[in-house]
């Protein structure tokens, strides 16, 4: 019965973080894409291929 919670948490938790980096990433392209730039996360230049 706990070892359902645990994995059912684990679950939403990576859900969520992955869900978190997709919008992101989506933030991060969609404003490069607007300024003309290299989009730029952290200092580190994201190459895009499309």
């Amino acid at each position: 019965m706990i070892m359902k919670k645990i994995t059912r948490w684990i679950s939403s938790l990576v859900s969520v973080l992955l869900f978190l980096s997709l919008i992101l990433m989506l933030f991060v392209v969609i404003s490069s894409k607007a300024s003309d730039g290299e989009p730029k996360l952290f200092g580190y230049e994201i190459k895009t291929i499309l």
